[in-house]
């Protein structure tokens, strides 16, 4: 007899598909908290900063704290940084990873770069000198944690603040005494760790837990699967099952698509005379995008990667031309597509260029008063214009008009060529200018096509073309949408695959993503077990180990053999090996390949997603020289999901 899982009677998790009013909901349910009693203590941990401000918005109480999660544990855990058992353990836990740097064994140079650096300011380098440096700990904000002087990462600060919750029960026990109600925003995106943290402190106490969110939508990494077990202990009972967004036709597609009664939505808007949702197989997508960009402006592109985003926008060089920035680089607070796509670019260079593109729609309309009021406030002027007189708004009005006369004309004069008419024109500080001109870090920038920018520029003002990526639409919604289905490496999409496995078997999102879990955790343990024979084996029949790793093989073979998803996709790598009789090195590979199945299970959550932005009409366009296995399967499958297909 089965055992019954305990429920926790304080621990709630609501789940929240896409259209379904998740923040209305959060909103309705604190408002409702404060009305009942002002006296209740509420935390709500959103996942991005535009979601924390968006609430921030609505609610208007100062018993309410709203914050990212790294904002909030930051401010909860800080205080503790500089006492010193606190400090004593931060080294207990990262004692060999320091150590590792010191050696340096494999002379990767950064870390030489580092560690000699350490050297010029403190003289030695060593576990007892870094021991006797670092008096307080501190939250660092960047992709990697700075272990000589006590700077934690995003990832870093996270962990550490879970181990530091288990260890001292106090710090805990205080999360529980300072809050009444706890509701986490985006679950699904949230770490393990992070969700055990909050979990671990309400369990057994009188704050309520609420979790909001949909798995379908988890697009990050950050979830590892290893929380399931403790989600089965939450109350799952209310579910917002009502789409706001979309109207039928788009919502029968979702609710398809999913393929889970326990997760299907109900349309809000029952319009019958809306489109029915269309899937475009063309030989050239390329062409066919242009064409369709130009009679679809008001459509929004949905691309799987930003190299395909930017290509699209005709911004490739330039955003490559980020990318190559230091600041930018992969695991620093901004990414390249931050610089060139935020209201306010992190990058001075960036943002110049776009008051100057401000300033000329300004010129365009002949808002001057709205010109002279950002020059004053933002642009490094000469002091000859003082623009007090009429005189000198004449003198200006004439710059503008050879400036914007060499700007709309010398498109293809590079973003340096531009400076420099800036530059020669007298207008802004020659030593302002001269930063970025010389400036060798923007080299690469600099000598870009300044059409790119105005691409750039014209796409920011939510001109053709409307392109972004999944994650650059999270959470949103569109009129129209067109999901441009492509397979990515980085990230790991495969829609291509995962079509194939959609056109030809019943298969459903709940069922795959608990084998790939699953799956996972045993991949990883024969890897972690065996990581020095798939790393360093070099002969082709592997040798010592062999019958230990054939007998791993065959329990997870004989473990999963009946699962549709281990037979659909792994099943016949792990027959071919039992029939040869012997393991051969290039056999690993296929046998323990996790991210085989993440790729399809990448690609069927980035499809629902893509299609769940659409509120009245929905294309997906399929290149035809991808598609792997019957195309008329295919096509089938997708007329009985509700497309039409052309």
């Amino acid at each position: 007899m089965a055992t019954k899982i305990k429920v926790w009677p304080n621990c709630f998790l609501i789940n929240a598909p896409a259209g379904s009013g998740k923040t209305t909901k959060i909103e309705n349910m604190i408002l409702d908290l404060m009305g009942e009693n002002r006296a209740n203590s509420v935390l709500c941990i959103t996942y991005t900063n535009r979601a924390a401000e968006e609430l921030l918005g609505r609610i208007e109480f100062k018993e309410v704290d709203i914050s990212t999660i790294h904002s909030f544990i930051n401010e909860f855990i800080s205080i503790y940084f500089n006492h010193p058992e606190i400090i004593e353990f931060y080294f207990e836990l990262f004692e060999d990873e320091i150590k590792n740097r010191i050696e340096n064994t494999e002379s990767k140079s950064n870390i030489t770069k580092s560690n000699n650096k350490y050297i010029e300011k403190f003289g030695v380098l060593s576990f007892e000198t870094i021991k006797k440096n670092i008096s307080e700990l501190s939250y660092n904000e960047l992709a990697f944690s700075s272990l000589y002087y006590g700077g934690l990462s995003h990832d870093d600060l996270l962990y550490f603040s879970y181990e530091v919750m288990k260890s001292f029960p106090k710090i805990k026990k205080r999360l529980a005494q300072k809050y009444d109600y706890i509701f986490i925003d985006e679950y699904q995106d949230t770490s393990a760790d992070v969700l055990r943290l909050f979990y671990n402190a309400v369990k057994e106490t009188n704050t309520n837990l609420y979790l909001l969110g949909d798995k379908m939508q988890q697009i990050y990494k950050n979830y590892d699967g290893s929380f399931e077990e403790e989600l089965e202990r939450f109350n799952q009972e209310e579910k917002l099952d009502m789409n706001y967004r979309s109207f039928k036709p788009i919502v029968d597609v979702l609710n398809f698509i999913y393929n889970d009664d326990d997760f299907k939505q109900s349309a809000y808007k029952e319009n019958i005379l809306s489109k029915k949702p269309i899937v475009y197989i063309e030989k050239n997508p390329n062409d066919f995008l242009e064409k369709f960009s130009k009679n679809h402006q008001n459509a929004l592109q949905l691309v799987i990667y930003n190299n395909h985003r930017f290509k699209r926008i005709k911004a490739a060089s330039l955003f490559n031309a980020i990318s190559q920035i230091e600041s930018y680089s992969f695991g620093s607070k901004y990414s390249p597509a931050d610089v060139l796509i935020s209201e306010e670019s992190p990058d001075d260079l960036i943002q110049l260029l776009n008051n100057w593109h401000q300033i000329y729609r300004w010129y365009q309309e002949k808002r001057y008063g709205n010109i002279i009021q950002l020059m004053k406030r933002k642009m490094k002027l000469e002091s000859r214009f003082k623009i007090h007189w009429h005189k000198n708004k004449v003198e200006l009005r004439q710059t503008f008009f050879r400036l914007f006369s060499y700007y709309e004309k010398e498109e293809n004069s590079s973003i340096k060529e531009w400076l420099l008419k800036i530059d020669k024109e007298n207008l802004m500080n020659k030593e302002f200018l001269e930063i970025y001109i010389s400036n060798e870090e923007y080299k690469g920038v600099l000598s870009v096509p300044l059409k790119e920018f105005k691409n750039i520029a014209d796409y920011n003002y939510n001109k053709y073309p409307k392109v972004s990526t999944q994650h650059g639409v999270k959470g949103e919604g569109h009129d129209e949408v067109i999901f441009v289905a492509n397979n990515s490496n980085n990230p790991n999409v495969k829609v291509y695959e995962f079509f194939d496995l959609w056109a030809n078997n019943n298969i459903d999102f709940t069922g795959m993503q608990q084998f790939y879990y699953e799956f996972k955790r045993v991949i990883d343990q024969v890897q972690w077990n065996y990581s020095f024979v798939l790393k360093y084996a070099k002969k082709d029949n592997i040798t010592g180990n062999e019958k230990s790793i054939l007998n791993h093989i065959d329990g997870i073979y004989e473990k999963y053999k009946d699962d549709m998803y281990f037979e659909l996709v792994y099943s016949g790598f792990y027959e071919d090996t039992f029939e040869r009789g012997r393991l051969l090195v290039k056999d690993m590979n296929p046998l323990f390949n996790v991210g085989k199945m993440e790729g399809i299970l990448n690609a069927y959550k980035l499809f629902y997603v893509g299609c769940s932005r659409a509120k009245r009409e929905l294309s997906v366009l399929i290149d035809m020289n991808q598609l792997k296995g019957e195309r008329e399967k295919l096509i089938q499958k997708f007329e009985q999901c509700g497309f039409v297909v052309k």
